[in-house]
C-alpha cells in the first residue's frame, strides 16, 4: 500500500499508455510512479481573467449610471424533446393533477445590466443569450427589460 510500483516505460499507473511526447513536454515515462509525479514539471496555463471587462463582480459601478433589470426566459424549441417536461407530465396525475398536457421545462435568468439606454441593455442581453445563456440550436429565448434604476435610487 502506498509503495512505488515499477511500470514498463511508456505506462502511467492511472492513465494507461502515454502518448509520444517530446522530452521537454513534462515528466518522462521513466519518472511516472505516482499521480503527483505525472504533473511535476508541467506548467499550468491559466485562462486570462475577464473580471472587470464587461461584468464586474467586485460590486464597483461601471461607466453607466443606469442599471436595468433584465429577465431572460429560455425554453426548448418546438419539436425538441423535453425529457424533464415529459417526466413532470407523467408524474402529475399520480399527485392528483389530471388534465395537464404539454409540459415544457425551461430556465429563467435574472440579470442587472448597466447600460446607457434600454436598447443597449437589450442588445447586451441578447448577445449574452447567443454566446452563453441559451443553446440557439435547441433553445429559444425571450429578453424582457424591467425597471431602470439610477445610481442614487434605493433597491
Amino acid at each position: 500500500m502506498g509503495g512505488v510500483v515499477d511500470l514498463p516505460p511508456g505506462r502511467c499507473s492511472h492513465l494507461g499508455p502515454l502518448p509520444s511526447l517530446p522530452w521537454d513536454a513534462g515528466c518522462r515515462p521513466a519518472e511516472h510512479r505516482t499521480s503527483a509525479d505525472c504533473n511535476r514539471g508541467r506548467s499550468r496555463a491559466r485562462r486570462p481573467s475577464h473580471r472587470g471587462t464587461s461584468g464586474r463582480s467586485d460590486g464597483a459601478r461601471g461607466r453607466y449610471d443606469v442599471t436595468f433589470s433584465v429577465v431572460v426566459n429560455v425554453m426548448p424549441k418546438a419539436g425538441i424533446s423535453d425529457p424533464q417536461g415529459q417526466t413532470i407530465e407523467r408524474a402529475l396525475p399520480a399527485l392528483g393533477y389530471t388534465g395537464v398536457n404539454g409540459v415544457r421545462v425551461g430556465k429563467r435568468i435574472m440579470l442587472e445590466i448597466e447600460a446607457a439606454t434600454e436598447d443597449e441593455a437589450r442588445a447586451r442581453a441578447t448577445e449574452m443569450c447567443e454566446r452563453l445563456l441559451a443553446n440557439s440550436v435547441i433553445e429559444a429565448y425571450e429578453v424582457a427589460i424591467g425597471e431602470a434604476r439610477t445610481e442614487g435610487a434605493q433597491a
